[in-house]
């Protein structure tokens, strides 16, 4: 199947219609989530993901 251009076009301005919208004014907490596993072979792993996280909020 060949995508146009133009139809390309309208579907994006489709999903950027119907995406949900972020309120910008908001002075609430931001939260981040990690996707880490802390148990089993890669613990390792999923604490360097944590300190990295936490790295890049501070």
């Amino acid at each position: 199947m060949k995508l146009h251009r133009r139809t390309f076009m309208a579907l994006a301005l489709a999903t950027g219609l119907c995406a949900p919208q972020v309120a910008s004014a908001d002075d609430g907490t931001i939260k981040i989530g990690v996707l880490a596993t802390f148990q089993g072979a890669f613990t390792v792993l999923g604490e360097d993901s944590l300190r990295g996280a936490m790295t890049a909020v501070d």
